[in-house]
């Protein structure tokens, strides 16, 4: 994003996103995947059991976070699509949401 390594993760229990002069961090989750945005930066994961997209400014401030099912996370997102996985009936079962 403008350049920089951007990383994602977790610290301690806490979903994690490092872009050097700033750093988020959200309770309870983690970040799966990073995808950079003409306007900002795209994070998908889980916070506090809930999938979730939330998107960066570049500066790091949330300008949008949306929770999209529970028990589990989001693997992999696009700008109009997330896929993941949750737990159902006692098995994980492929999720596919649009982000629209």
């Amino acid at each position: 994003m403008d350049g920089k390594i951007i990383l994602g993760g977790y610290k301690g229990s806490a979903l994690w996103v490092w872009g050097g002069d700033w750093e988020v961090t959200l309770p309870n989750g983690a970040v799966t995947s990073l995808l950079p945005a003409e306007d900002g930066l795209l994070i998908s994961g889980e916070v506090e059991g809930k999938a979730v997209v939330i998107k960066l400014d570049p500066k790091g401030e949330i300008l949008w976070k949306r929770e999209l099912w529970e028990r589990g996370w989001v693997e992999v997102s696009g700008r109009d699509v997330a896929l993941g996985v949750k737990e159902e009936e006692g098995k994980m079962v492929m999720v596919v949401e649009s982000l629209e």
